[in-house]
């Protein structure tokens, strides 16, 4: 009976543990309800919420200047002409996204899924682009001086 009950000791310890490791989303309301409001949210943090263009937000033209997007789902999301200059795009679905002409310069984009985005035009000045997903990425006329494409993925 006690090794039994030793086991479930030791399993609830572990599971214990696993939760503490486990980030939880960490997006701010106040900064997600100033992004609706008023477009404008420097320095947010939205990590971990999913936008969608169903959500009713516009992201058009937005000033996201260094805001923090790590994992947040933006698919299918108009971001044109938005201002993300070093922004915290890492691992962030931006799949199907509108990016037309947005600044990009400086953005952390490693591992994010830009399958099929739009990013004509766009400034990607010394963006990081490593391991990204780029398979459809649409990058006529996109400034990309200096950008990382290290372990990019173009074809699969």
């Amino acid at each position: 009976m006690k090794p039994t009950m030793g086991l479930i000791a030791g399993v609830a310890a572990l599971l214990a543990a696993l939760s503490l490791a486990v980030p939880a989303a960490a997006f701010k309301k106040a900064d997600f309800a100033r992004l609706k409001k008023t477009k404008k949210c420097p320095k947010c943090d939205l990590s971990g919420i999913k936008i969608r263009r169903k959500s009713g937000i516009s992201l058009y033209k937005a000033d996201l200047k260094g805001a923090d997007f790590q994992g947040v789902i933006l698919w299918r999301a108009n971001l044109e002409g938005a201002n993300l200059k070093n922004a915290l795009l890492l691992e962030t679905n931006l799949r199907f996204a509108n990016m037309q002409g947005a600044n990009l310069e400086g953005a952390d984009m490693r591992r994010a899924n830009l399958r099929f985005t739009d990013l004509r035009k766009a400034n990607l000045y010394d963006a990081n682009l490593g391991r990204a997903l780029m398979q459809g990425t649409k990058l006529q006329g996109a400034n990309l001086k200096y950008v990382n494409f290290k372990r990019a993925v173009f074809k699969g």
